[in-house]
């Protein structure tokens, strides 16, 4: 019982303090050495001095196995990085200073690399005024003046947040909370691969600079350098545009909302847009949006906007125009499957190609059990399977449904090996598998293995 009372008043001093950290980290080695480095995300609801929402993501050395994660321990910490690169809060150039600011960084804000999906154009573009949609342009602001100066604040532009006599919302730190959002580590490729191709796509990345992905509630999907904590970039999912002005209301503090809330995930893949090998990164929104994006995160560092926003390889939903579509929880998955076959062009044969499977999320207007599969370099749909129009009976429409996670897997184990089911459960209790073996997704069958129910009958 002491124990207990001991655990609970730690708690809720945490809560008190608003500070949390994210129950998941992400380790850039299998195996634990003194060589080896935890990086762990953090937030606070109440950072000081504005107590505002605010995230941090820290790397912390692992000696002799064990690893003392105190902020003062950490070897880097992103919060701290990302305002000093784009001379953000905390180091706010005053009235006539040395870069001719006017307060704020609006001439520093040109040190970061941010892209977004414009839906009219389908198409990767610059976070710049001029490259958004009209829609885009009209979620930001009713005029160009409003919505350049909200993308600015976006950006990192301090001059007209309350402290220097505008209107925006102070922030004690640029990077916005990291939620719900686990971060992951791309290092040198490491797929289960055998194609001659793909171990001579390892060797040629074999130098290539680590970086951590991850979202915030600043409205972006984050690139950190592994090893040193600088932005490598950041993108923006159309999925989230209604909601992006609201970050500058000073009552924001006490009406927060989520944006790219989702964790993302990465693995490599064969493209036919050139028949080679690269490195992807797909994720969601969370409860922040209803849309899935792809990124080339083949080579992580860019070095202008217009190369950033060639990497953004598609955004399914982008402009909400399908109904089975609900928020975007749950990891997308990318995987080798027989459908979609790609010409290697390293010896001119033909190969199974991949996939990135994701489920349709909840709250959707349809309230609806999807199962998506697109073709991994295009977002291009390869199926779109309603679950429970495939199985008579197995869902009860009076209820909400949607899909989350999905799991894929090869009945002979081998790895690298074309998937041949998907595993999904959705909100109903409903543990569906999807054989996806066919070399034609129109031949793709679907199967309810069990509906999980409490002792009344009930589902769970």
């Amino acid at each position: 019982p002491a124990a207990l009372v001991t655990s609970l008043n730690t708690i809720l001093v945490q809560i008190q303090a608003g500070t949390q950290s994210t129950t998941s980290a992400a380790v850039n080695s299998a195996t634990i050495s003194s060589n080896t480095t935890i990086y762990q995300t953090r937030y606070t609801s109440s950072d000081t001095p504005y107590q505002d929402w605010t995230g941090n993501l820290l790397a912390f050395p692992i000696v002799n196995g064990t690893v003392n994660t105190a902020t003062s321990n950490a070897t880097w910490q992103a919060e701290l990085q990302l305002d000093k690169q784009v001379c953000g809060a905390g180091v706010v150039e005053p009235l006539g200073g040395p870069n001719g600011g006017g307060g704020g960084c609006a001439n520093n804000i040109a040190n970061r690399f941010i892209a977004t999906w414009n839906p009219a154009s389908g198409t990767g573009v610059p976070f710049e005024w001029a490259n958004l949609s009209p829609a885009q342009q009209a979620q930001l602001g009713s005029t160009t003046p409003v919505g350049q100066n909200v993308l600015d604040y976006l950006r990192g532009d301090t001059a007209l947040e309350q402290r220097n006599g505008g209107t925006y919302r102070n922030r004690s730190h640029l990077l916005g909370d990291i939620t719900d959002s686990n971060p992951i580590y791309v290092g040198v490729p490491d797929g289960p691969y055998s194609d001659a191709s793909y171990l001579a796509f390892v060797t040629a990345q074999a130098t290539r600079t680590p970086a951590l992905y991850v979202g915030a509630n600043d409205g972006m999907l984050h690139a950190f350098n592994a090893s040193n904590g600088n932005e490598n970039f950041a993108y923006i999912p159309d999925g989230v545009f209604a909601n992006l002005q609201k970050l500058t209301q000073p009552l924001y503090n006490q009406a927060h909302l989520f944006f790219v809330d989702g964790s993302p995930a990465a693995g490599d893949a064969l493209l036919s847009s050139d028949g080679k090998w690269h490195t992807l990164l797909v994720g969601g929104e969370g409860p922040g949006g209803s849309s899935v994006f792809a990124l080339d995160v083949t080579n992580p560092t860019v070095t202008t906007e217009t190369q950033l926003a060639s990497k953004v390889l598609w955004e399914y939903n982008a402009n909400g125009s399908d109904p089975d579509m609900g928020l975007s929880y749950g990891q997308p998955i990318i995987t080798r499957i027989n459908a979609n076959p790609v010409l290697d062009t390293s010896d001119n044969q033909t190969v199974p190609g991949f996939a990135v499977f994701f489920g349709n999320g909840y709250n959707s207007p349809n309230q609806s059990d999807v199962l998506y599969a697109v073709k991994a370099g295009s977002g291009t749909l390869l199926r779109k399977i309603d679950l429970c129009a495939a199985v008579a009976g197995a869902c009860d429409a009076s209820l909400p449904n949607g899909l989350s996670g999905v799991v894929a897997a090869n009945a002979n184990g081998l790895l690298g090996s074309p998937a041949d089911m998907v595993y999904a459960g959705d909100l109903q209790g409903n543990l569906w598998a999807v054989n996806v073996s066919n070399s034609n997704p129109a031949s793709w069958t679907v199967r309810l293995l069990f509906t999980a129910r409490d002792a009344s009958g009930n589902r769970q």
